[in-house]
């Protein structure tokens, strides 16, 4: 069987994927600064999830329309597409089970690269972007993480004691992320030094929120008190608070506490809920100031904290109530007549008065 000799040259589309990607790693990477260590790394090659995502994305996607010839094989010609690919593409991603939000996602990370790709001459006549713009985007179910309140919440926490591993500091990271709002990811990646005295009973703690941008929360000294029984003798102000903690091992632990108190999975509890407490909380005691709330939960939207008080669950003033709910005359039948007369004379004397 005769094949076709293909020159090393040829095989330059694995490299100009590899340049995207570095590109895409590079942008969300927060670089060599004191804040950041990274806890878990997924994949060798890349230092942000973003990237590790995307890789594995485009890898799907070519091994499905070029199922005979590895990405590092690919050459230019095969990576022309019809809509008709992307379509099936979909069709065979939900045929495995994904979501909506994930089809979509997978599809985003391809159009990037293709994008990326059009801007470089060697394919700039053999991509036709309209392909992706003649595919509509799938309709998603947005589907929010469950509220709690701080009393569940600290019952979940003092349940991580149980744990088999780490019971001590899993059980003070859930307390740390109900007083903070940060992400599990970022709270991870607080150090000692992070932790800094501003006045009094006073702490100020900075972390690396969603964007690779510094956010900084307070907390009070008796927190902080209890935070330090995980500070070792020998310990340097630039180890890390939960070190020996991933993101991974929380997240089962969080569920294994959720089955111990009977909490159910209708409830969708995720570590996430955790951050509405703190909002909940800022929001209340500050009379209802959004300003406070969104500085809490370091959104930059006013509507996205909303999403997060437990208050828009409260459905007794709905008219599904309202108009079948029974009125309580046993305040009315058990009051004196000296009281009755009391509440209504003055309105009486009024009314005379008028007429």
């Amino acid at each position: 069987m005769n094949s076709k000799a293909v020159p090393l040259k040829e095989y330059t589309v694995y490299n100009d994927i590899m340049t995207y990607l570095k590109k895409i790693d590079d942008e969300g990477s927060v670089g060599n600064t004191r804040h950041f260590t990274k806890v878990k790394r997924r994949h060798s090659m890349f230092e942000t999830n973003t990237a590790v995502n995307y890789y594995g994305d485009i890898k799907q996607f070519f091994k499905f329309i070029k199922p005979e010839v590895g990405i590092e094989f690919l050459t230019p010609s095969d990576i022309e597409i019809t809509s008709i690919d992307l379509i099936n593409f979909r069709k065979y991603l939900k045929e495995e089970g994904l979501a909506n939000t994930t089809i979509n996602r997978k599809v985003i990370s391809i159009k990037g690269l293709y994008k990326f790709l059009k801007s470089v001459s060697t394919y700039s006549s053999i991509i036709d972007l309209s392909q992706f713009g003649s595919t509509k985007k799938l309709k998603e179910i947005s589907k929010s993480y469950g509220k709690t309140t701080q009393t569940e919440a600290e019952r979940i926490a003092e349940n991580m004691l149980l744990e088999r591993e780490n019971g001590l500091k899993k059980k003070l990271l859930t307390k740390f992320l109900i007083r903070t709002s940060f992400r599990i990811e970022y709270a991870l990646t607080v150090k000692w030094m992070d932790i800094k005295k501003v006045d009094g009973e006073l702490y100020k703690v900075e972390a690396l929120n969603k964007g690779s941008y510094l956010v900084s929360t307070g907390l009070h000294e008796n927190f902080l008190n209890e935070l330090r029984q995980l500070k070792k003798q020998n310990c340097m102000e630039n180890d890390l608070v939960f070190d020996g903690l991933t993101s991974r091992s929380y997240r089962e632990s969080f569920n294994r506490a959720l089955d111990r108190l009977g909490i159910p999975a209708s409830r969708n509890l995720k570590p996430h809920s955790l951050k509405g407490v703190g909002i909940d909380i800022a929001y209340e005691e500050s009379g209802n100031d959004i300003r406070i709330a969104m500085a809490q939960g370091n959104h930059k939207d006013p509507k996205t904290p909303l999403r997060y008080l437990t208050k828009n669950d409260n459905i007794e003033n709905s008219a599904g109530i309202l108009m079948d709910k029974e009125v309580d005359f046993s305040l009315i039948e058990s009051a004196s007549k000296r009281i009755l007369s009391i509440f209504f004379e003055k309105p009486i004397r009024a009314l005379c008065k008028n007429s």
